[in-house]
């Protein structure tokens, strides 16, 4: 009878063990994907969120029809088109903000802002 562990047993154990590792490994590297991808998402809607709020607290008069341009915020470079269109009722611009990121990706708001001041 022996006191130790065989060379099998040794083999087999680390065999199991750098399986764990590998998986281990590969659920870091979909974390880390995963968490820059959810980073990029809520710049993308920061940025549409900031020009809305731009829109809003503007005291200026809106002005009909449709802009566009590009903004950076955080590093990243965004395209934007805000179409601002009349709607059913007379007092209330219809403004619609279409942000786009350098991946294609795309945040959309809608929302109504008074005519006049």
């Amino acid at each position: 009878m022996t006191n130790g562990f065989t060379m099998l047993e040794i083999m087999v154990a680390l065999a199991i063990f750098s399986l764990a590792a590998m998986a281990l490994i590969r659920l870091q590297g979909f974390t880390m994907r995963e968490g820059g991808a959810a980073i990029a998402h809520q710049i993308l809607w920061l940025e549409a969120r900031n020009k809305a709020a731009n829109i809003i607290s503007d005291p200026n008069p809106i002005a009909f029809g449709d802009l566009e341009g590009v903004s950076q915020n955080a590093g990243r470079k965004f395209q934007w088109v805000q179409k601002v269109r009349r709607s059913d009722d007379e007092h209330l611009a219809r403004v619609d903000i279409i942000i786009t990121d350098e991946q294609g990706k795309q945040a959309i708001i809608k929302f109504g802002r008074p005519v006049t001041p």
